[in-house]
């Protein structure tokens, strides 16, 4: 039996390779190690009557501690991380390895300070009690994105996440941590070059000092200057 191969083939089995390629132009591995959290009661916060209702405030030394969720929802400490893409390049995936779990033993005291507190109204209804927060309004995801997509600073590209080792149950006053997280980025290639891009030493300074991978390696692909006309 005898087969034709069609002269256009390996022009198109090329084009095929070239596309899975540029899927994922860029893969940039963080790992991230927290420490162990604490809770402190805070008379400052509580319902007042005759048995006045007392919340517990969640204390890193390595995170924000503010919270970010909806109104009424635990206030869980994040990681905000500020990754530095690839220039002509967007975010395609994120990979989320949490590892060494630590199950806080010592039941939470009170429960876990709400997200926007009221000193008359009981927060804690705007979310399921019984899941783990903030997981469960992440779509089962460690991390959320910032803005639903990368900000420009001087012309550089940079990712905006909120990492979340930290996770709290209200119904039994369970509180997870994870002690390790590895993140992997992949990106994936779309010729785009801000025109903000001065290459200037001093812009790339600044944005060194500011990003959590300030490697030379994603830094000098920052050399295309657009002119404007």
């Amino acid at each position: 039996m005898n087969f034709r191969i069609n002269k256009l083939f390996p022009i198109f089995l090329l084009f095929i390779i070239l596309i899975a390629v540029d899927c994922h132009a860029t893969a940039i591995n963080l790992s991230l190690e927290f420490n162990e959290p604490s809770t402190e009661a805070d008379d400052q916060y509580q319902i007042p009557g005759e048995n006045p209702i007392i919340y517990d405030r969640i204390v890193t030394d390595d995170m924000y501690n503010y919270g970010d969720g909806p109104w009424g929802t635990p206030k869980i400490p994040y990681k905000a991380l500020k990754i530095l893409l690839p220039q002509g390049e967007n975010l395609n995936s994120i990979t989320i390895n949490v590892l060494n779990q630590t199950d806080i033993m010592r039941p939470v005291p009170h429960s876990v300070l709400p997200m926007e507190y009221s000193t008359t109204i009981r927060s804690g209804v705007a979310y399921d009690p019984g899941q783990f927060f903030p997981l469960q309004i992440n779509n089962n995801q460690y991390y959320s994105i910032v803005r639903e997509g990368q900000s420009q600073c001087r012309g550089y590209n940079i990712l905006l996440l909120k990492i979340y080792p930290i996770q709290y149950m209200q119904s039994d006053n369970r509180l997870l941590y994870y002690k390790d997280i590895d993140i992997t980025i992949n990106t994936s290639t779309n010729g785009t070059v801000s025109p903000l891009f001065r290459n200037l030493d001093k812009d790339r300074e600044w944005v060194k000092s500011i990003i959590d991978n300030p490697d030379n390696e994603i830094l000098d692909t920052y050399d295309t200057v657009i002119t404007l006309p």
